[in-house]
């Protein structure tokens, strides 16, 4: 008789399922490093060594990386759902689908919007404390981040009562989330490009500026479209992991961005 190896989670769920799991673990990691950032510059806020405006300014980036944690946290908490639906067999899964309310929307995922409310969250105290505190201008890009973040508050109520008048246009509405995102990741990159532009080319100052940016537009992609592309590829094992670990990666370039310039 040939000698069998035991029983693994590879012979009950396959290779596929061992690197889903995997992949949990990996976002898992990105959320416990969000919110570890952001507490820290939380914590830096209330030294008594710091200037005042030195608070104001860790306040802003902790709960920007507060708000990415909930953003963020949001697809991971339906991603274990997912897998708990497809590899047990339940069913449903732990945020609802736009057909449950009736509607055809463009975000189609409740998840979706609470990663775009806790963007906005992110978005609205970061802004603040750029234009407030290091570039001393209007709060433009504030208000906007406000307005965009009550709107995906509201956006499910609006797409619910617009069916009952126009459902033609229900589904373009939650592209307008999509249009003051992109409005917004483009404001805010160009006043960092205006610090970068203000420092010598190389200074410090410069090389954080720039890293803020690279950093910041990598985060944005791989929270919207990203992740959840990676996490269905097949074309190779362990393609999945890549969005985990690109996301990471661009968490860590942020966080350089937002250290204290020499």
């Amino acid at each position: 008789m040939l000698d069998l190896p035991p029983y693994s989670i590879l012979d009950v769920w396959g290779i596929s399922s061992v690197m889903d799991f995997f992949e949990l673990v990996l976002m898992s990691i990105v959320v416990a490093f969000f919110l570890y950032y952001g507490i820290n510059f939380v914590k830096k806020s209330r030294s008594r060594e710091a200037f005042e405006v030195e608070k104001k300014l860790n306040i802003g980036y902790g709960f920007f990386f507060i708000g990415l944690a909930i953003g963020y946290g949001s697809y991971v908490l339906d991603r274990i759902g997912r897998f708990f639906t497809q590899k047990l067999g339940e069913e449903g899964r732990l945020f609802e689908k736009d057909s449950f309310y009736g509607i055809s929307s463009a975000i189609n995922r409740d998840y979706i919007l609470f990663s775009f409310i806790g963007l906005g969250i992110g978005f609205i105290f970061l802004s603040y404390v750029v234009e407030k505190y290091i570039l001393s201008r209007k709060l433009i890009l504030t208000w906007i981040c406000i307005g965009g973040f009550f709107y995906s508050i509201a956006l499910r109520f609006i797409e619910v009562a617009v069916q009952q008048v126009e459902p033609d246009i229900v589904k373009y509405l939650g592209y307008i989330i999509y249009g003051v995102l992109a409005l917004v990741l483009i404001m805010l990159l160009l006043l960092y490009g205006k610090i970068a532009k203000s420092s010598p080319i190389r200074s410090d100052l410069w090389n954080r500026s720039i890293a803020f940016i690279v950093g910041v537009l990598i985060m944005v992609v791989m929270l919207i479209f990203g992740n959840n592309q990676l996490s269905k590829g097949d074309d190779f094992i362990g393609e999945n992991l890549l969005g985990p670990i690109i996301t990471l990666v661009a968490l860590f370039i942020m966080n350089y961005g937002f250290g204290k310039s020499k």
